[in-house]
């Protein structure tokens, strides 16, 4: 069964429905740090999260530690990206994630997101073959504080469209942006990437965003 009776007047794909749902728990956790933000007035606090605030999106959900200059290691993560690999990721860096040719590019947009308090945002494409559908991701990634007030803690979720097949999958990185709150969005310059990166959907929250890269 690929479709179900809606309304009297046609058949809806449960293929939308379910990437409808994936989508929703993105903007989910992407509002929920927006209301943690304007509480605090800034960047807000790890320990301020609550789960229980984005519980329908948890699955597609991680939590960050920066570890090294553009290094990040999941401390958390949904049960989504463990599909995705066919193990537990939890203690992985986020480049567990990428491919390797991709994955300096993901350091810069990391870094620059932890200097300047900015939003990563990134369209990925999976990496085809036997067993390997097409496989495209939505990732959004929002800095948070730690105990000691530094910027080394993000909040994040990451969304698929198709079926994942064959694990482990990894991604290479198309549109990547960083944004910073009150300014122009900018896109990361594109390394390694042979198609033109695709404009992201417009989004419910559209900040007027900058770019700083921070070379720490």
């Amino acid at each position: 069964m690929t479709g179900d009776w809606h309304g009297g007047t046609g058949y809806v794909s449960l293929c939308e429905r379910s990437r409808e749902r994936q989508r929703r728990a993105l903007r989910l956790i992407e509002t929920y740090w927006q209301d943690l933000s304007r509480d605090a007035c800034g960047i807000p606090e790890r320990a301020a999260v609550d789960p229980r605030r984005i519980e329908d999106g948890l699955e597609y959900a991680f939590l960050l530690q920066r570890i090294a200059p553009g290094q990040a290691r999941l401390r958390i993560a949904g049960a989504h990206l463990n599909d995705l690999t066919g193990m537990e990721v939890a203690g992985l860096p986020l480049s567990a994630l990428i491919l390797p040719d991709h994955r300096a590019r993901l350091a810069k947009a990391l870094e620059a997101m932890f200097c300047d308090g900015g939003i990563l945002r990134a369209e990925m494409s999976a990496q085809t073959g036997f067993g390997r559908p097409e496989l495209r991701a939505e990732m959004t990634v929002l800095p948070l504080r730690s105990e000691s007030g530094q910027v080394d803690r993000a909040i994040g979720g990451l969304i698929t469209i198709g079926k994942i097949g064959r694990t482990p999958r990894r991604f290479e990185l198309g549109a990547l942006k960083v944004q910073k709150v009150g300014a122009p969005s900018r896109e990361m310059p594109v390394t390694g990437f042979a198609e033109a990166p695709t404009p992201f959907a417009p989004a419910r929250l559209q900040p007027h965003l900058r770019l700083v890269v921070c070379n720490d």
